[in-house]
């Protein structure tokens, strides 16, 4: 179910990328956790917080590596084959042990059940059809306990020209052909709220850029 405009992009992206991804702008190929993972990761450490931890969407795998500093035997997807191949150098740099593979939050099937699950970036590029799918699949590799962070695109994000138009919650941006969803705090609330305590519904700004990003600190109920 992986979409074939999301490869087409990520793809070439990270395969012309190679190891000079530390040095590009774009916010997903920085090796430091953005704030909202900061926060998250002081969370999981100040409940004492441990177990097996899923990285969906994982790039570099700069979250996957934070996790495994913290004691998680973690796993981490990417849909691209070159994102991934990036990604186990990072973590063999690290001199750490990630389990790394192509995969689609769409597709994704385990007979693990998590304790932690962190994206940071995928669901924002689904349409409103494929939430109850993206739902489900978290719910079938989680349990009760399990705790989940998610990171999206905010509504207060101001005008993005070819992005976001201020007066639409999702469009097909011109550049990538990828979907951008931005969410407010109810629409987060309704979609996760019924299977989710929502600890923490928070927003901080993308440094060098117009986007502000929410982030949801979540535990399956």
């Amino acid at each position: 179910m992986a979409r074939r405009n999301e490869i087409a992009w990520y793809e070439p992206f990270w395969s012309e990328l190679g190891d000079e991804s530390i040095l590009h702008p774009g916010h997903f190929t920085k090796l430091k956790p953005s704030i909202g993972k900061e926060v998250f990761a002081e969370f999981l450490k100040q409940n004492q917080i441990t177990g097996k931890s899923l990285d969906i969407g994982c790039g570099n795998a700069r979250h996957s590596i934070m996790l495994a500093k913290q004691g998680f035997e973690t796993h981490g997807f990417d849909i691209s084959e070159s994102a991934i191949e990036t990604a186990k150098q990072k973590v063999k740099d690290a001199g750490l042990e990630v389990k790394l593979f192509v995969d689609s939050s769409l597709d994704f099937k385990s007979d693990v059940l998590f304790d932690v699950i962190v994206d940071a970036g995928c669901f924002h590029h689904l349409l409103p059809k494929e939430h109850e799918v993206y739902i489900d699949n978290i719910l079938k590799i989680s349990k009760k306990g399990t705790m989940f962070y998610l990171s999206t695109f905010s509504t207060n994000t101001g005008f993005v020209q070819g992005t976001y138009p201020k007066t639409e919650k999702i469009i097909k941006a011109e550049k990538t052909g990828l979907y951008n969803h931005f969410f407010s705090d109810k629409d987060i609330t309704n979609l996760f709220d019924k299977q989710f305590h929502i600890h923490k519904l928070a927003e901080y700004d993308k440094i060098l850029t117009p986007f502000v990003f929410k982030y949801a600190i979540m535990e399956r109920k």
